[in-house]
C-alpha cells in the first residue's frame, strides 16, 4: 500500500514537471516615462514615449493600457498619433504598421488595428479602416467602413 502511494506521488510530480517544461512563459516588455498602476480595476496605464516589445514586434505609442480581468482574457490597448508597429527578423523590418488604435488580445493572440491603418510589407501595402491579424494562424483580414473601400498595392520584382 505504501509503494502504491509513493508511485502515485511520483506520477503526480513527474506530470507537473513535464507540463511545466511544455508551458511557455511569454514576456511583454513595456517602457515609458509614466506608469500608473490601478490595483482596484486591474489596469496598468503607460504614457509618454511608450515602447512595447513582444517576441519580434516593437511598438511605439503615446499610451498603452494593460487590462487584466479575473477568469477572462488579457488585453493591451494602444493609442497614438500614429502608433508604429514593426515586425523585425534578422535586424530587418519585414512588416510596418501605422494606425491610431490597437487592441491586442494577449490570450488569443489577435491584433485589432483601427483608424487609418497602413500595413506595409516587402510585397505590398494594405490601407484600410480596420485590420485584424491573428498571430496563431497567420491570417490578415482587412475591413472598410460602409462608405470606404480597402486599398491594396501589390509590388512585383
Amino acid at each position: 500500500m505504501k509503494n502504491k502511494h509513493l508511485l502515485i506521488i511520483f506520477c503526480i510530480l513527474f506530470c507537473k514537471i513535464t507540463l511545466a517544461n511544455y508551458i511557455k512563459t511569454e514576456k511583454i516588455q513595456i517602457y515609458s516615462h509614466n506608469q500608473i498602476f490601478d490595483i482596484s480595476s486591474k489596469k496598468v496605464i503607460f504614457t509618454e514615449k511608450v515602447q512595447l516589445k513582444y517576441k519580434n514586434f516593437i511598438m511605439q505609442a503615446s499610451k498603452i493600457i494593460f487590462i487584466q480581468k479575473k477568469n477572462a482574457k488579457n488585453f493591451l490597448e494602444g493609442y497614438g498619433a500614429p502608433i508604429i508597429l514593426n515586425q523585425i527578423e534578422k535586424n530587418k523590418i519585414i512588416m510596418q504598421i501605422s494606425c491610431l488604435r490597437i487592441r491586442f488580445n494577449i490570450t488569443d493572440k489577435v491584433l485589432f488595428l483601427s483608424e487609418n491603418v497602413n500595413l506595409k510589407q516587402e510585397n505590398g501595402t494594405i490601407i484600410s479602416d480596420n485590420i485584424i491579424i491573428n498571430l496563431k494562424n497567420n491570417t490578415v483580414q482587412a475591413k472598410g467602413n460602409s462608405n470606404k473601400q480597402i486599398k491594396t498595392i501589390l509590388t512585383f520584382k
